[in-house]
């Protein structure tokens, strides 16, 4: 055969229509690939292409997979010996591709999320595979303008591979058009009370885009963010956020208040307590307590979807809410869509990461929305009136630097340690956090709720937490050492038949004061007792009795509100108060001191043993009763620290 020959059979080979549609497809997912990496937002057609880049993949992988072999065989004794290594190099670059391809594939459909790994060696591979597949044949094909069939064969080339490539992108743009996502009903039901005025969510400072209503299902729906994100999710079922709503003395309160006050007073609670309930806009005259959503407290989509603040740092739930954007197939209810709306998430992260993952998520302001409160006239008929406020606490107290992040310590340095984790979610070496994950079981002072929930290890957790034995790596080297809140028994001193002394007290380890919270329900006490050298006691303060009710005259860290007719706040009827005749909490890294002194009776043996201890539970024994009814209940209690000093007489 001759030269001309062969370079005929060459261009005829060309316009074979298989071959144009393979490079049609080829150049479809590059193009894909490309706005699969580059193009921002979720848009459907954006998705589609991610789906059929991937199905296209496969199929490319085969016929890549068939020509490669056939031609690296027949191409291998070549003379061309540069030619030859160029295309074994662009061959093992379209294999890389081909296989990092397959691994991301997978990942994204069966695994927890897209392998950081398998995305990185996929897009440089396809570059490299592109550059040298671009240039391998150009020596050839260059060789085919003198060939007579090489201007009809490349037309039907261009002709092939341009078809297959438009048909695709249409394919894409006719399922995006065709397509039709759930329907949200972002407004309020039609019975709607205003009572507050036109803002919906009023009396908390909640707020949404545009102040709208939103679906509920925006919202809920936290079992299926464990699907993937199971370790967090298991960590979020055991913490008080989970439990904000449902927990038996928050339904006590809010009860009652609806019962006083009328049901959209409750929205003032339930920006915090129940905000799927509340912006869904079913804290409503006549509704249940129980709507759909409220099981679930503070879901993973409320916390997450907030953006920032609703003005100033104000508290009662100030937060600006925006919900995520929908996946495809999101809302279906079929496996295959929850399977498909699962692969796009894994494989196209980056709207879930910008939607759930902001900035201000690991700021005190996020935890300042809740965690500082007020009432005002619009509550009490009366004034305003400051309540918890850990968020000041935190910003006027020794572990906020301003100008010196590296030196502060914000909320979720302590009550968000590092774990070590296998989730989606763990960090990146860059943040220190290579491996592990910031904790949802956000462990604090409350040991009540997982008590009621048998919740034995988050019990145990927060009780190490109170005692001050929680150890937490990361922020050693800035946080205190020792007991949380440690005691000393301080001066004791005996003489003409009474003994005199002092119990210290000291906020060591909070970064707020201590206690804290809703310091009308919450009782912290010292339990001091004096004994004498045979055990007989000749003192004692703050012991329970037989109702689990603490002595009137022990030393309590706590406040007491009171109503407009000076009666005190017992219910937590915070609706009725108007101020506070006490309150009594330790500010970050001080001491407070309680003064004790007993009479001696005649005959007394020493030594004299004095003995004192810190004990805290988070609901007194007057909300036990009042929220079971049963007289019988009462709330776990921890002693935080203790002391003990021997007097001679």
């Amino acid at each position: 055969m001759s030269g001309d020959e062969e370079l005929g059979l060459k261009a005829e080979r060309l316009a074979a229509p298989l071959l144009g549609i393979v490079v049609g497809l080829y150049t479809f997912e590059l193009a894909s690939g490309a706005a699969v990496t580059f193009w921002p937002g979720l848009s459907a057609w954006l998705q589609f292409s991610v789906l059929l880049h991937t199905a296209g993949g496969l199929v490319l992988f085969a016929a890549f997979a068939a020509f490669g072999w056939t031609h690296a065989r027949r191409a291998h004794n070549s003379p061309e010996r540069v030619m030859v290594w160029i295309g074994y190099s662009a061959l093992a670059a379209s294999a890389l591709s081909a296989v990092t391809g397959i691994w991301a594939a997978w990942g994204s459909a069966f695994g927890e999320r897209l392998p950081p790994s398998a995305a990185a060696l996929h897009l440089w591979s396809s570059y490299a595979s592109a550059a040298l597949i671009g240039y391998h044949p150009f020596r050839s094909i260059s060789r085919l303008k003198d060939a007579a069939p090489w201007p009809r064969a490349a037309g039907r080339l261009a002709a092939w591979s341009g078809g297959a490539c438009a048909a695709l992108v249409l394919a894409t743009a006719g399922l995006s058009a065709v397509y039709r996502p759930v329907v949200y009903k972002d407004e309020p039901p039609p019975d709607y009370s205003f009572k507050y005025g036109k803002n919906p969510f009023a009396p908390s400072n909640a707020a949404t885009d545009g102040m709208k209503v939103l679906d509920r299902r925006r919202l809920m729906g936290s079992e299926a963010c464990g699907d993937c994100h199971e370790q967090i999710y298991k960590e979020w079922k055991s913490n008080a956020h989970r439990w904000s709503s449902t927990d038996l003395v928050y339904r006590a309160v809010e009860t009652k208040m609806t019962k006083e006050n009328g049901r959209e007073a409750t929205r003032y609670c339930a920006a915090c307590h129940d905000p799927v309930s509340l912006l869904a806009g079913d804290i409503n005259p006549g509704r249940s307590l129980d709507a759909p959503g409220s099981e679930e407290g503070v879901s993973c989509a409320a916390c997450h979807s907030i953006r920032g603040l609703n003005g100033k740092t104000d508290g009662n739930g100030n937060y600006v809410l925006e919900p995520p954007r929908d996946y495809l197939f999101e809302g279906y209810s079929g496996v295959l869509d929850k399977n498909l709306n699962y692969f796009l998430l894994r494989s196209l992260p980056r709207a879930h990461r910008e939607d759930f993952s902001k900035s201000f998520h690991g700021t005190a302001e996020l935890c300042a929305t809740c965690h500082k409160q007020f009432i005002d006239k619009e509550i009490n008929h009366f004034g305003w009136v400051q309540l918890q406020n850990q968020y000041d606490d935190w910003r006027k107290g020794r572990y906020n630097v301003d100008g010196h992040p590296e030196k502060s310590l914000a909320c979720k340095d302590c009550h968000m340690r590092l774990v070590d984790s296998t989730d989606p979610a763990r960090g990146d070496p860059a943040r220190g956090a290579d491996g592990k994950h910031r904790s949802h079981r956000f462990i604090g002072a409350n040991q009540a709720v997982p008590w009621l929930n048998g919740d034995a290890e988050q019990v145990r957790q927060t009780e190490d937490w109170l005692r001050g034995r929680t150890e937490i790596p990361e922020i050693r080297d800035r946080w205190a050492q020792g007991a949380a809140v440690p005691v000393r028994i301080f001066g004791p001193k005996a003489a003409g038949g009474r003994l005199k002394w002092q119990v210290l007290v000291t906020n060591n380890k909070a970064g707020h004061g201590v206690p804290t919270g809703p310091l009308d329900i919450i009782e912290t006490w010292l339990e001091v007792t004096v004994s004498d050298a045979r055990g007989k006691l000749v003192f004692q303060s703050g012991l329970l009795d037989a109702r689990n009710y603490v002595d009137k005259g022990a030393f309590f860290f706590r406040a007491l509100g009171v109503d407009k007719g000076g009666s005190d706040i017992k219910h937590h009827n915070l609706w009725d108060m108007v101020g506070q005749k006490t309150k009594r909490a330790i500010f970050v890294g001080y001491s407070d001191a309680a003064s004790y002194e007993a009479v001696l009776p005649r005959g007394v043996r020493g030594p004299l043993t004095i003995n004192a201890r810190l004990r805290y539970r988070k609901f007194n024994q007057f909300i036990a009763d009042f929220v079971t009814g049963d007289k019988k209940t009462t709330f776990p209690v921890t002693d935080l620290a203790e002391d003990r000093a021997v007097v001679g007489l």
